[in-house]
């Protein structure tokens, strides 16, 4: 869930370069509490290893750091929120099964 969830606003275009990460962190907020796990640069601490697998959906377009205060980053470059554009991931064994649902049930 948490890779569709990244996928879904990582793919939209905000006017304010902070607008996907502000609204990533209250869906961040709901899935703390849901997996009883912490976050770190946008990633969670559980399958944090699988997380850091991902990439741009657009392999050859520019990698444009997202800025957030002036001019600098506010995310190390090994996370996805570091970056502008659509970005997708590659887990490396499935989700547990407490993961494993879609995205409208933790919207709605």
């Amino acid at each position: 869930m948490y890779c569709c969830l990244v996928n879904m606003y990582t793919r939209r275009h905000m006017s304010y370069p902070g607008d996907a990460l502000n609204a990533f962190s209250g869906i961040r907020s709901l899935l703390e509490t849901e997996f009883q796990t912490n976050f770190v640069a946008g990633l969670p601490n559980r399958n944090f290893v699988d997380c850091l697998l991902w990439r741009r959906v657009m392999p050859f377009e520019s990698l444009i750091r997202r800025e957030l205060k002036g001019d600098k980053c506010q995310f190390p470059s090994w996370s996805w929120a570091g970056w502008k554009g659509e970005v997708m991931f590659f887990l490396s064994r499935p989700l547990p099964a407490k993961q494993r649902v879609h995205a409208h049930d933790i919207l709605e």
